[in-house]
């Protein structure tokens, strides 16, 4: 699963890239943010699109000082495994 840190404009729902942002594993943002992340919306592929494959979803990561990061991910049946067992690990914290 690939991710792309990007930025996104609330107010007029756009997503604009940040100059010299690299691809990244998701698994690996999830783990740096605690898996404190969010699905905003649906990526129709248009916004940022990369020539290899085009992005899913667009993810609201939140840091320590609750700090906004966004992301763009192409979602695979993987991710969804991950947020599953995600979710089953965190029940009675």
């Amino acid at each position: 699963m690939i991710a792309l840190h990007v930025d996104y404009d609330r107010k007029t729902d756009t997503i604009s890239a940040i100059e010299g942002a690299s691809r990244e594993e998701w698994a690996d943002v999830c783990e740096r943010f605690d898996h404190d992340v969010h699905r905003i919306r649906d990526a129709n592929g248009r916004e940022v699109a990369e020539k290899e494959e085009a992005y899913t979803g667009l993810y609201q990561c939140i840091d320590e000082a609750n700090r906004e990061q966004f992301f763009l991910v192409f979602e695979d049946r993987q991710l969804y495994r991950h947020r599953h067992k995600s979710f089953y690990q965190k029940l009675g914290h």
